[in-house]
């Protein structure tokens, strides 16, 4: 029994040192998933932008420049995803003459977007001073809201009659989750230049 004694009040600082670590990590990752939510209120899609963000959170810590940045390469990996589906799609044999029309102008369209998110990334991980700030706000609001548009222009091929079902179907899904990456990131990128 004295053993038992002796062993629970040397172990017992311990146990209250390991509860104490482990309440401070929550709390710390739990400011980090709070800091993002707040972020993703201010876009148009705050519950994809949170469950897309947040993993990213012990990288992200409470810095709007790595969430805006975070955000920026998710849009852009799904902007050269979609870019590759419209190229996979404009090969298929047995497209309409509009549908083929209509895949080659979204291919060049997400091409597009790939290429002016890859703008503002590059943009936004210079170092801006105070006074170069302000174009280097310019310069990535205006890239990242220009991707913005080429998505839009992509779907709009696809309005009117002469378009297969299924083709149709695959470039809306790509292109609207396109869009909607795109504009939490625009969103975020504005919030950062706000906030920092």
């Amino acid at each position: 029994t004295n053993k038992s004694n002796h062993f629970n009040m040397k172990s017992t600082p311990l146990y209250f040192l390991f509860i104490i670590t482990i309440s401070t990590t929550i709390n710390q990752t739990l400011a980090k998933t709070n800091f993002i939510q707040k972020c993703c209120t201010t876009t148009l899609y705050s519950k994809l932008c949170y469950t897309t963000l947040s993993p990213y959170a012990s990288e992200i810590k409470n810095n709007p420049k790595t969430l805006a940045i975070k955000a920026l390469n998710i849009a852009l990996a799904m902007a050269q995803s979609t870019s590759q589906t419209m190229v996979r799609l404009s090969k298929n044999q047995g497209l309409r003459t509009k549908e083929a029309s209509a895949l080659t102008d979204c291919t060049m369209a997400t091409e597009n977007s790939v290429a002016q998110l890859q703008r503002s990334i590059k943009r936004m991980r210079k170092f801006a001073s105070q006074v170069g700030k302000a174009r280097q706000a310019s310069d990535v609001q205006t890239w990242t809201s220009t991707a913005l548009t080429y998505a839009g222009t992509c779907m709009k091929n696809f309005d009117g009659d002469g378009m297969s079902g299924n083709v149709k179907g695959i470039v809306k899904g790509q292109i609207e989750r396109l869009t909607q990456y795109t504009s939490i990131a625009l969103a975020l990128v504005n919030n950062n230049y706000d906030v920092g």
